[in-house]
């Protein structure tokens, strides 16, 4: 089986959910017996490397996607998602046709949305089934960003946004000739709009990694996340405000870092709370070492992929129900959900007073990820389903 993957961005570089998603899919294929070959759309703000460009298993196409004022008032007036039209490049698509001539795949396997903007309006392979990897329902984190936002003149200009994606990504839908949903939930949401339309579930995989020794004192805790990805900078400023403050009171000794690129330098101004803006070289190692991961999201779809790392690992967590979507962990046994101030306490007073909990609730989230987002399996569950549509 040769399989044509259309990537929305690099695989190599600072790792974010997206690139892990979709090499760990690539990965998983290539276990079962798959020729994958990776094309990447590298834009100003995901570059491609050297690595992308060396492997002889990847391509990269630039496209220029920098926001430009007239483009966007025209869809916003017309009704169009400029999302989408940022990415519709007829230059790519021909770059795409080129691969095909060259590859032979037997099927294109197109990682969001994004990667088939152009081909819904210029077109290419016509002749290959195409099976679309929808890592979010994208109308929908709009959606909830809207709800989230008290200006009325955004919450507007969201609103219209979302409701410009929701027809073209519903379009795609439609058109793609089967779906590969990142969790339940996306799954329903597809299933309601194009109710036909061959589906499956393949969440994201990882290798079980080896376990590592971990100590958990019940006041250190961390998040790591991009934070030029609204929803990530939008959860963190709701926590930073409202909740973190009287968890400070609280419990006068406890910390909190935070690291990621695109970082608001008003995060920095926080050290007299116990709020410290970290620069890590290694992630993982950076989680394995700074307590309980606190991931509050407000808004958002598909599924965390740091929060399955997080499990993977047997690092403790704390989310909201949005960050917990897709998910089919267990509140209180696998990780712990908070979704206000009230219940961040609740858990907060918990630890504090009993870290050994950390430690029960650690090897629960390794034995529950191992056994749901192993990356061979997973990546054999895509394969056959595009067998079977083959």
């Amino acid at each position: 089986m040769r399989i044509l993957q259309l990537c929305h961005k690099p695989l190599s570089g600072r790792p974010d959910g997206g690139k892990l998603a979709m090499k760990s899919l690539a990965e998983g294929l290539r276990a079962n017996g798959a020729e994958v070959f990776s094309w990447m759309i590298e834009t100003p703000s995901h570059p491609a490397s050297a690595q992308d460009r060396a492997q002889g298993i990847s391509k990269s196409f630039f496209i220029d996607t920098r926001v430009k004022v007239f483009p966007a008032l025209r869809d916003l007036l017309g009704g169009e998602s400029y999302n989408l039209s940022r990415f519709a490049s007829e230059a790519a698509c021909r770059d795409i046709s080129d691969v095909i001539a060259t590859f032979k795949p037997d099927v294109i396997l197109a990682e969001g949305i994004f990667t088939l903007a152009g081909w819904m309006k210029h077109g290419f392979g016509k002749d290959l089934p195409v099976v679309l990897r929808s890592h979010n329902i994208e109308h929908l984190i709009w959606d909830r960003m809207a709800e989230a936002e008290s200006n009325p003149l955004k919450r507007w200009y969201l609103r219209r946004l979302a409701l410009a994606l929701k027809k073209e990504e519903q379009e795609i839908w439609e058109k793609s000739d089967a779906i590969i949903a990142i969790s339940d939930q996306d799954a329903a949401v597809i299933a309601a709009s194009v109710p036909q339309k061959k589906l499956s579930t393949v969440s994201i995989g990882f290798d079980i990694p080896p376990k590592a020794e971990m100590k958990f004192s019940g006041t250190e805790f961390f998040h790591i996340g991009a934070m030029d990805w609204r929803p990530n900078r939008e959860g963190m400023e709701h926590f930073l405000r409202d909740v973190w403050p009287v968890l400070k009171r609280d419990h006068p000794s406890i910390v909190f870092r935070i690291a990621g690129k695109g970082m608001p330098a008003k995060f920095g101004t926080l050290e007299n709370e116990g709020v410290f803006v970290v620069k890590v070289d290694d992630a993982q190692e950076f989680m394995r070492n700074s307590g309980v991961m606190i991931v509050p999201l407000l808004s958002g779809s598909g599924v965390r992929v740091k929060i399955i790392e997080g499990l993977m690992q047997g690092i403790p967590l704390i989310t909201s129900a949005i960050g917990k979507e897709g998910i089919p962990a267990v509140a209180g046994k696998h990780l712990f959900e908070a979704n206000d101030l009230e219940s961040y306490r609740l858990i907060f007073n918990k630890l504090t007073a009993h870290p050994e909990l950390l430690n029960e609730v650690s090897e629960n989230a390794r034995t529950f990820a191992a056994g749901n987002y192993r990356k061979d399996v997973l990546g054999l569950k895509a394969l056959d389903f595009i067998r079977e549509l083959m």
